[in-house]
C-alpha cells in the first residue's frame, strides 16, 4: 500500500500523541506509588531467614507467644482480659526496675495496695469446707521435657515452682499460666552438707555480707514475673542453713512482704507458729524417697492429716516423670473422696492483706 506525504504526516502525529499519553500516565504511576490495595513485598518476605532455635521453640509452643512480656527485659504496656481458668498475665502496675539488672523488673506493691500473691494467685471457693491439701511441685526449668509434661498433665491447682537458672523462663511460664497454675520462685539458699549440697553460684548464703545476699535475691526476682513467690525448695534441696539463720532470713522475708509475695518454707519439721508475714510451711516432703509405693504412702499420709482437720501442704522436690504419674493417681479421685485440692495460696492466712 503506498501512503503519500501527508498521509505520513498523519501517521506521524497520531504515534506522537500515543507516545505523550503513555509517558504521562507513567508518570502519573510514579507520582501516585504503588495501589494500596496490594503493598510491594518486604524484603523479608522476598529473602526469607532461616529460624534459629528460639524460633523453633517458640514455633513448638504457640501458647508462649502472647505472653512475651516474660522477659527479663521486656513489658507489657496493655493489660489483656484473662481467659477463663488461666493466671493473668505480669502486670506492669506490680512491677519496677532492678536496679543492679538494668532492663529487668522487680515485683512491687500496686499503686492501689494490689499484691502479686493474690493477683496471681489461683482462684478457689473460699466457701468449699471439705478438708484442703495443696501440692507444690519445684524443680521446673531444669528439666524441659520433664516440665513440659508435668505442666501438661497435672491438675491445675498443683502449684508449681520454678528455678531462676532457667534459660529462658518464659514460655514455660506462659505455658503455666494457660493451664491454670500458679507459681513460685525456687530460691537457692544454702543447705546441710554445704558445699556438698551446693545450691548454685546466685545462692544466698550465710557468713557473707548482707549486700551479697540482697543483690542475689534481687537476681531471682529479676529472672521471671508474674509468681505469686517463692519458696526455699530448689532442685531437692531446702536451704536449711540459711532459713535457720534468723537475721539472715529475717532480712529476706521482710523484703518478700514488703513486695507482696508469699514464702513457702519447705522445711516439714519447722514448727507453724505464728509466723511474722504471709508464709505457708510444708508438712510433708512427698519424694524423698523415689520408689511408686514411697511416694503414694506419703501422698496418703497428706490425705489423712487433711481429713484431721489440718490444711496441708505436700512438696515435691523434683518435677520427675514418677512423681508426676503417682501425683496423676492419687488426684484422680481425691474430689471424689471428699478432700479439696487447692493452690498453695489457698492456705495463707486469710488475715494477711499484703
Amino acid at each position: 500500500m503506498m501512503v503519500g506525504g501527508k498521509g505520513w504526516r498523519t501517521l506521524g502525529i497520531a504515534w506522537a500523541a500515543i507516545l505523550v499519553v503513555v509517558a504521562a500516565g507513567g508518570g502519573t504511576l510514579q507520582y501516585l506509588g504503588p495501589p494500596t490495595g496490594h503493598p510491594a513485598p518486604h524484603p523479608a518476605e522476598a529473602h526469607p531467614v532461616a529460624a534459629g532455635p528460639e524460633a523453633a521453640h517458640r514455633a513448638a509452643h504457640p501458647v508462649a507467644e502472647p505472653h512475651a512480656p516474660d522477659a527479663p527485659h521486656a513489658e507489657s504496656a496493655t493489660r489483656v482480659a484473662t481467659p477463663p481458668g488461666t493466671i493473668p498475665g505480669p502486670d506492669p502496675a506490680l512491677q519496677e526496675p532492678a536496679p543492679d539488672f538494668p532492663g529487668a523488673k522487680l515485683p512491687r506493691l500496686g499503686p492501689d495496695g494490689r499484691t502479686s500473691m493474690r493477683v496471681y494467685a489461683r482462684p478457689f471457693d473460699a466457701s468449699d469446707k471439705r478438708p484442703r491439701v495443696a501440692l507444690l511441685v519445684v524443680g521446673f526449668g531444669m528439666s524441659d521435657t520433664d516440665s513440659r509434661a508435668a505442666i501438661a498433665s497435672l491438675p491445675p491447682a498443683v502449684s508449681l515452682g520454678i528455678s531462676p537458672y532457667t534459660k529462658d523462663p518464659a514460655p514455660l511460664l506462659a505455658d503455666a499460666r494457660a493451664k491454670g497454675h500458679e507459681y513460685f520462685v525456687t530460691l537457692p539458699m544454702e543447705s546441710q552438707g554445704y558445699p556438698l549440697n551446693n545450691s548454685g553460684v546466685r545462692a544466698l548464703m550465710t557468713g557473707v555480707d548482707q549486700s551479697d545476699n540482697d543483690r542475689n535475691l534481687e537476681w531471682a526476682l529479676s529472672r521471671m514475673q508474674g509468681e505469686v513467690g517463692l519458696t526455699g525448695a530448689s532442685d531437692g534441696l531446702r536451704g536449711e542453713r540459711f532459713a535457720a539463720s534468723t537475721v539472715a532470713m529475717g532480712a529476706v522475708l521482710k523484703q518478700l512482704a514488703d513486695r507482696g509475695l508469699m514464702y513457702v518454707d519447705p522445711r516439714p519439721s519447722t514448727a507453724p507458729g505464728k509466723p511474722a508475714g504471709p508464709i505457708v510451711t510444708t508438712t510433708l516432703v512427698i519424694d524423698d524417697l523415689q520408689e511408686p509405693a514411697e511416694i503414694d504412702a506419703r501422698l496418703a499420709e497428706l490425705e489423712k492429716r487433711a481429713r484431721d482437720g489440718d490444711r496441708v501442704l505436700g512438696l515435691v522436690g523434683r518435677v520427675r516423670p514418677v512423681t508426676t504419674e503417682r501425683v496423676l493417681n492419687w488426684a484422680r479421685e481425691l474430689d471424689a473422696r471428699g478432700v479439696a485440692l487447692v493452690p498453695v495460696s489457698a492456705l495463707l492466712a486469710r488475715n494477711v492483706t499484703k
